[in-house]
């Protein structure tokens, strides 16, 4: 391979091939030198030069360097050959092969560059004033030069107008003369070419290919829309790569059908329930900017429910699927009716382990379990809490005459003689009594006094008592023996293993139910269908129960996550009587509102009370000197002391 002419005191990088003699495929060269000769010479200049073999472990690629210096006897104006002197191929000797030859100063071109003479040192030196002159140049904006032009086509240029804006007066394009403007100064174009390519045009506006932007070439995963890799945020490439990874699992879609609280499109391909939890937001129509919390998906419907209703029914709306993180704070404090706690936790159900309650430490419980509760009011009253909790006290209280909430009034009267006003009339009764018939069965013969005194034997258990009949329950004609009778029966059976039944008087002396002589504590006794009426007469209580939840469904790392969710919340009220649908100043409810600006920006709002109940939307900017915030327009301005929550 003839490598061409070099000046003297080069270095010639020589790569060569060698190939097995059977098959002529590149073959693997073996303890190779190589020797150089000089014109037509017996013997060589150099000799046993290294061969780099199997170069890049490409098998038959070999290269070997030539230092061509004068003191290794290289000679300018002679030709050299460069021939293998050692080595085999497969074996077989590739000795006398030759690789490569080149000449040493032969050219006048190599000579000259060599040697800076004649032509290229004229040229180097041209080269070098050419360069001093380019280096004058400057270019504001990559490889555009930057000019100030004092003339055009031998004319002085006009004063321009607006600072950097050349005066122009067109009157002729593409060789033909401009015609008048239809707005003045601005001329009529009619582009037939572009780049020497004919315009097609659509609406009237020039169809525009563009293959190439900033020296990219211009991708589309969608005809017709080009990619767009967007970087950064306002300047904020944080907030750019936060918005990325939230919405990279949304979706975006059109509807076919809809309601107020549901959207269905066949499009939605996706398993029951993937998008519970997260939330959509009306794109297009006039529910558009409105957003929901999806509470169910049915994919054998496509069908998509959320909450709250958005205020009008939808048809075929556009809308977004943003994927929700964290906490529903909708289902969880309850502030939307149509929904239940979250799926994740067990029927509904959240275990937890208070110890802690509106930043208090719980009270130890009495019984291991139970948290001690001190409830203080009920139904929105202190009274009914009181009234409860007298009629669930043991006992009759003398202070306040009471006995299982029950007011007792004292209306009897002193009598110290207990024989009224007339001692004669009651001695002489007192004595017909003892005088009575016999305390036998009553018969019909029987006077007054003896049914009186029938009914004393009976209550005091005196002599002649009758023998009680069978039971019978209170009727006409029924007598006050068998409804005793049956009075004893009733009572007798609360425990077979006493007779007569006793009621328990505590320590103190109220009367209440024996706990001990309960054969079952544990049973549940239902109550459902029995009226219980409570007397108002409750006090105001202080103590409190507070709990730490430790685990959720048996996972203290669900505990956990549960607990920082919800320290990521906050909870505030709208400070604000000129509020707007878009603009209002907020109070946070045991939290100070954060002073800096944009603390609160991509946050989700959602009101509990006031007219805005249950509508969320999204935190635009948020100014901390005024404690404002921007959002997504509201279907209505929120009210002053309307209560919300930031999640």
């Amino acid at each position: 391979m003839n490598y061409g002419d070099f000046p003297i005191e080069e270095t010639i990088h020589v790569f060569f091939t060698t190939r097995a003699f059977a098959t002529g495929i590149p073959g693997t060269l073996s303890a190779a030198t190589v020797a150089v000769y000089e014109d037509i010479t017996s013997t060589p200049i150099e000799t046993s030069i290294a061969v780099t073999e199997t170069l890049n472990s490409i098998a038959g690629l070999n290269a070997v360097p030539i230092v061509a210096i004068a003191a290794s006897g290289y000679e300018v104006g002679k030709n050299y050959h460069v021939v293998i002197e050692a080595g085999t191929v497969d074996s077989v000797s590739v000795v006398g092969e030759v690789v490569a030859y080149f000449s040493i100063g032969r050219s006048a071109a190599a000579v000259d560059l060599a040697q800076s003479t004649d032509g290229l040192g004229a040229i180097k030196t041209d080269t070098a004033a050419v360069k001093v002159a380019t280096d004058k140049l400057t270019f504001t904006v990559a490889n555009q030069l930057d000019t100030n032009p004092l003339s055009w086509s031998g004319g002085l240029i006009p004063a321009q107008g607006v600072t950097g804006v050349p005066e122009v007066d067109v009157t002729h394009h593409t060789a033909g003369i401009s015609p008048t403007p239809a707005t003045t100064g601005v001329p009529d174009v009619n582009t037939v070419e572009f780049l020497d390519t004919a315009v097609v045009l659509s609406n009237g506006l020039p169809d525009i290919n563009v293959e190439d932007w900033l020296g990219t070439i211009v991708t589309a995963a969608t005809a017709g829309r080009p990619d767009v890799n967007t970087a950064a945020l306002d300047d904020n490439t944080n907030a750019a790569a936060v918005l990325s990874d939230k919405l990279q699992d949304g979706v975006i879609g059109t509807a076919d059908s809809g309601s107020t609280t549901t959207i269905v499109d066949a499009a939605r391909s996706e398993a029951d329930d993937r998008w519970n939890g997260s939330m959509i937001v009306i794109t297009s129509g006039a529910s558009a900017g409105q957003a929901r919390i999806i509470t169910e998906f049915v994919a054998s419907t496509d069908t998509i429910t959320f909450a709250p209703a958005v205020t009008t029914n939808l048809g075929t709306e556009t809308y977004v699927i943003i994927p929700q993180a964290g906490v529903d704070v909708q289902s969880w404090l309850g502030t939307e009716g149509a929904m239940s706690a979250p799926n994740a936790l067990v029927s509904g159900a959240v275990e937890a382990d208070v110890v802690s309650w509106l930043g208090t430490a719980a009270a130890a419980p009495t019984v291991a379990g139970v948290p001690e509760v001190d409830v203080t009011h009920m139904a929105g009253g202190v009274q009914t809490v009181t009234d409860l909790k007298d009629f669930a006290d043991a006992g009759y209280d003398p202070g306040t005459n009471k006995v299982q909430g029950v007011v007792l009034v004292d209306t009897t009267t002193t009598n110290t003689d207990v024989r009224g006003t007339d001692s004669a009339a009651l001695a002489s009764v007192v004595g017909a009594l003892n005088d009575a018939a016999s305390a036998d069965e009553v018969t019909s013969s029987d006077t007054l006094v003896q049914y009186v005194k029938q009914l004393i034997n009976i209550l005091a258990g005196a002599p002649g008592v009758v023998t009680l009949k069978a039971a019978a329950a209170p009727a006409s004609g029924v007598s006050l023996s068998e409804m005793i009778r049956a009075i004893y029966d009733d009572t007798n059976s609360l425990d077979g293993t006493k007779v007569p039944q006793t009621l328990n008087l505590t320590a103190s002396g109220n009367i209440g139910i024996d706990w001990a002589n309960v054969e079952n504590p544990t049973t549940a006794l239902d109550l459902s269908a029995t009226d219980i009426q409570l007397v108002d007469t409750a006090t105001a209580v202080t103590n409190e129960v507070t709990a730490d939840i430790t685990k959720i469904g048996g996972s203290s790392t669900a505990a956990d996550k549960l607990e920082e969710g919800g320290e990521a919340l906050a909870i505030g009220t709208v400070n604000d009587a000129s509020a707007t649908t878009t603009d209002f100043i907020i109070t946070l409810t045991g939290d100070t509102v954060d002073s800096t600006d944009d603390h609160y920006n991509g946050r989700i709002i959602t009101f509990t009370t006031g007219i805005l109940l249950q509508q969320s939307t999204d935190i635009l900017d948020y100014t901390g000197s005024t404690k404002s915030v921007n959002v997504t327009a509201l279907t209505e301005a929120p009210g002053n002391g309307d209560q919300f929550v930031i999640s």
